[in-house]
């Protein structure tokens, strides 16, 4: 679902901020045009490390879209 709103985000030429858990996942959207973040939730230290690499970058819609791991 989430890789799927990205890439109709970026046909429509929204700015993508995407995220992934692992580095290598998500090279298609960002040959396609988004900017990848690595994020991991539930990575103690995470979510501020993403917050200030963010910082200063102009969002206007978040998009939580969680998968089922295992």
């Amino acid at each position: 679902i989430g890789r799927e709103l990205v890439r109709g985000l970026l046909a429509r030429r929204c700015d993508v901020v995407a995220t992934v858990r692992r580095a290598g996942d998500g090279a298609d959207l960002e040959a396609a045009g988004a900017r990848l973040e690595l994020w991991d939730a539930e990575t103690p230290g995470d979510s501020e490390r993403l917050a200030a690499r963010l910082a200063g970058v102009p969002i206007d819609v978040v998009i939580a879209n969680a998968g089922i791991m295992g």
